[in-house]
């Protein structure tokens, strides 16, 4: 039995447009009963599921690369404060000195 060019698009472009957590309740469902829209469906869940995974390790990757660079900004904020203070203090003294 072949599949419908047409009908395989018109499924296709269904499913782009129904949510992830609709295809699965009509998956647990049995409401798609035909085999090769089950795995069309099955097949765009798991795609979805791994886009899905992907975006959430890149959004914490990026968290933990912030944190990171805000970290390094304080300390060398702080470095360049102490130093400050230092270079003061020692030009402070050698005024009151003379």
């Amino acid at each position: 039995m072949s599949i419908d060019p047409q009908e395989h698009a018109a499924f296709q472009a269904r499913l782009d447009r129904t949510s992830t957590q609709d295809i699965i309740q009509k998956l647990d469902d049995n409401v798609i009963a035909r085999a090769w829209k089950r795995d069309l469906a099955e097949a765009e869940v798991a795609r979805r599921s791994v886009a899905e995974r992907a975006n959430s390790l890149n959004a914490d990757f990026s968290k933990a690369r912030t944190h990171k660079s805000a970290i390094i900004k304080g300390w060398i904020f702080t470095i360049l404060l102490i130093a400050t203070a230092i270079v003061g203090a020692v030009g402070y003294l050698m005024n009151w000195t003379e």
